[in-house]
């Protein structure tokens, strides 16, 4: 005779997960938790959440006038000289010379910037 031992074919260990993630994804997450019913959660309006920020929540104008600043500052050759000598760069032509006073004047106007 032969013995018969009962046994069950155990699912395949993805079709168990799947069955969890599918029996959750139909749940509330108010229904996990078990402490709120819906009666007593209150809906929150993330539009009056306020958080510590330095970024404006809204645009600030600022007034950056042309006629304040001035259109363009002069640079010695001592300090272009320190420029080239600190940043690596030759600024022997008259086309890198224009360049590095128009940078310092756009640098200018963002100094009256408030931010």
């Amino acid at each position: 005779d032969m013995i018969r031992i009962p046994f069950r074919l155990r699912p395949p260990p993805g079709r168990t997960l799947h069955s969890l993630v599918r029996t959750f994804a139909s749940t509330k997450p108010a229904d996990l938790s078990g402490t709120q019913d819906k009666s007593t959660r209150q809906k929150i309006n993330f539009h009056e959440l306020k958080h510590p920020s330095k970024v404006p929540q809204r645009p600030n104008k600022s007034t950056i006038d042309g006629q304040s600043t001035p259109t363009r500052i002069p640079v010695d050759t001592q300090t272009v000289q320190l420029l080239e000598r600190l940043s690596l760069v030759d600024l022997d032509s008259a086309e890198a010379h224009r360049t590095l006073e128009d940078a310092i004047e756009f640098a200018s106007q963002i100094l009256s910037v408030d931010t």
